[in-house]
């Protein structure tokens, strides 16, 4: 304890303590006031509090420092979860720009297939919807319905039925039109539309894809044999090339030093010329293009289709590693 009578006797050395006592002080109280609650990191039942009470600003600040935490500190989280809650508070803070982001990015992040539809059909009904409201085009009992809001799980379900109807009306003559094609062009063409038609019917129906399925069916019994017959007559081409590329010609060159008269014979792989070479290339082009279409018919028709899938991871391995 400071001795306050030596003080007078000593002032300079007094003066000096109480300084170096009050500096101290000074520098670390504050530090530890200021750090401690930074230190700790909230919960994800806290965060989805915060998202209740509607605090959505919190909500984005925290779930963004807990995203970004890596190895054992992040598995607590469910990173699915904060995604899409994060969606959902720019949702309610009106930024549908970065929901519709959002979104999209939680559906990257679970491996659950009725999950990772709700999270895409939920972002393509924010990008088709105006300032959170959607407004249905199709019919119901003969008349337009009204604009559905969005932003609350239980009028957004709504909506996205509406959204799903709506884009069955829309995108279906197209896909109908391709029943009878003599050519894979229009069937590649309205791939993505089947896809996104199951994606939609299953993000408005908890999962079930029963109508895309039935409506896809009876298209793709034309669609996976021209598929398949033109990816098989592709492995065809690709094999025989091969083939011929591993060949072993014999050929006479000259031995020894430059000078001699006689010749030997000499064998090599025959190799890729410049018309193997762009074969192959028109292959790949022509796999890249054809890959996405059956695998789009294949998803669509559920177990039936799986014939599709082969026909479809053929197509991409020949892109990917066809020849050379």
């Amino acid at each position: 304890m400071l001795d306050l009578n030596s003080c007078r006797t000593r002032p300079l050395w007094c003066l000096l303590l109480l300084f170096a006592s009050g500096f101290v002080a000074a520098t670390t109280l504050p530090v530890r006031a200021a750090t401690a609650p930074s230190d700790t990191l909230p919960t994800q039942e806290q965060i989805h509090q915060l998202f209740d009470q509607n605090q959505q600003a919190q909500v984005l600040q925290k779930i963004a420092r807990v995203l970004s935490l890596k190895g054992d500190a992040a598995k607590p989280y469910d990173r699915h979860d904060l995604v899409r809650l994060k969606a959902e508070a720019h949702l309610r803070l009106k930024a549908y720009e970065a929901a519709q982001r959002d979104f999209v990015a939680a559906g990257e992040e679970t491996e659950d297939p009725k999950a990772a539809a709700l999270d895409l059909a939920t972002s393509a009904l924010v990008r088709r919807s105006r300032a959170g409201q959607y407004q249905p085009i199709s019919k119901v009992d003969g008349k337009i319905p009204d604009s559905i809001s969005m932003i609350d799980p239980q009028p957004r379900k709504i909506a996205l039925q509406a959204l799903f109807r709506d884009e069955l009306a829309a995108d279906g003559p197209k896909i109908t039109a391709v029943r009878d094609a003599a050519t894979l062009d229009p069937i590649c063409q309205v791939a993505p539309l089947v896809t996104d038609l199951k994606v939609l019917e299953m993000g408005a129906t908890d999962g079930r894809d029963d109508q895309t399925r039935q409506f896809i069916s009876e298209i793709a019994k034309h669609a996976r044999g021209l598929m398949g017959d033109t990816v098989r007559d592709l492995v065809k081409r690709e094999a025989v090339i091969v083939s011929r590329a591993q060949e072993q010609i014999e050929y006479y060159a000259p031995a020894g030093a430059a000078g001699h008269s006689y010749n030997q014979l000499h064998t090599a792989t025959r190799g890729y010329d410049v018309n193997d070479r762009k074969e192959l290339e028109e292959i790949r082009t022509a796999c890249n293009k054809i890959a996405p279409a059956p695998r789009a018919f294949g998803d669509a028709m559920g177990p039936d289709g799986m014939d599709l899938i082969t026909t479809s991871v053929t197509a991409s391995r020949l892109a990917k590693h066809g020849g050379l």
